[in-house]
């Protein structure tokens, strides 16, 4: 552990981004050293340089080129454009079940061993493009008499900002979760939104041994994880009002929300279904990151009839085609296409 982890990686983050902007080979002595100099006090001990450099080397990858990891997370600036999307990075957290039993093995838990649903301790978010985490939390009262109707009030309304929304396990957990306590507790249906749900883009493009959140940014990607739970405790002692386990609950909340937005910034290129921006924003952009500055490919994508130029993005890596067909109207009259199965 480092001290001012956050400002070191942020430097790091710009550092890499804006030498990869000018096809410029990352040398990570260099940038250690760089980093001793700006923050002296970050590494504690003997061997500072050493340490320095070790931690460049484990956020980098040791590949001397290997700098796209960082390189690739920059985020569009559109304050000139038309249109801003509002791309919502969303993780809430949920009660567990009460349910009322008479042993602990092998039992079959039914429906009338409950007597009141889950609900929810809190939600936290952050927009693309703003350094700033925010949400909502109950407090011990809302806890004990299992009352979210004000935070989900205040979810409901930042819920009606956004265009697209990204969450880990979207479609199945955090989606209609809070539709439901939004359902619960009497507000109408949002105002629509896209949603990119990470976990699918994982279980679909990549073999990872877990696709847990937490799993993916440490042992994969090689960047922080989440603060430890201290296990199902936390959610016991929220469940029962504890003051001091719900702020520990929003922190953690919090955190998982700044992992899963640079867990996001990293596979976005392979998010093959990711809402269009080049749509959202009515400009001719990259549709998974918006920005403008992509390469003709020398590749094409085909259709049964139909084929069209590939584009690379320079930003953020993602492949897409244009609109236009690559094929002329007579040539495209002379091919033959087979049967529907």
């Amino acid at each position: 552990m480092i001290k001012q982890k956050e400002h070191v990686d942020k430097f790091i983050k710009w550092y890499v981004g804006d030498k990869s902007k000018n096809n410029e080979r990352i040398n990570k002595t260099k940038l250690s050293d760089i980093i001793i100099d700006m923050f002296p006090t970050s590494f504690v001990g003997d061997n500072k340089k050493e340490k320095a450099r070790s931690y460049v080397r484990n956020l980098l990858g040791a590949n001397g080129n290997n700098n796209r990891k960082y390189a690739k997370m920059n985020v569009v600036d559109f304050s000139e454009r038309t249109y801003d999307p509002k791309i919502l990075i969303l993780d809430i957290e949920t009660s567990p079940q009460a349910a009322l039993i008479f042993g602990l093995f092998n039992k079959y838990i039914g429906i009338e061993h409950t007597d009141e649903d889950w609900f929810m301790f809190s939600w936290a978010a952050k927009w693309i493009g703003d350094d700033k985490v925010f949400g909502d939390v109950l407090n011990s009262e809302e806890a004990v008499n299992q009352d979210d109707c004000r935070i989900a009030e205040s979810l409901y309304n930042i819920v009606n900002d956004a265009d697209i929304i990204v969450a880990h396990n979207a479609d199945k957990f955090d989606i209609p979760r809070m539709k439901l306590r939004f359902l619960v507790n009497g507000f109408p249906p949002p105002l629509p939104f896209q949603v990119v749900d990470t976990l699918k883009v994982w279980k679909r493009e990549f073999g990872s041994t877990s696709n847990r959140l937490d799993y993916l940014n440490r042992n994969v990607l090689k960047i922080e994880g989440k603060k430890e739970t201290v296990g199902f405790n936390l959610w016991k002692r929220c469940y029962h009002g504890d003051a001091d386990a719900l702020r520990d609950m929003y922190e953690y909340n919090r955190q998982d929300v700044v992992a899963l937005e640079e867990n996001y910034l990293i596979i976005r290129s392979w998010i093959h279904s990711h809402p269009n921006l080049s749509l959202i924003t009515h400009t001719d952009c990259c549709p998974n990151c918006g920005s403008k500055d992509y390469s003709e490919t020398k590749s094409v994508y085909r259709t049964s009839v139909s084929e069209f130029i590939v584009h690379r993005c320079n930003n953020c890596d993602a492949i897409f085609r244009s609109r236009s067909n690559n094929i002329s109207k007579d040539d495209n009259k002379k091919i033959i296409t087979t049967t529907a199965r």
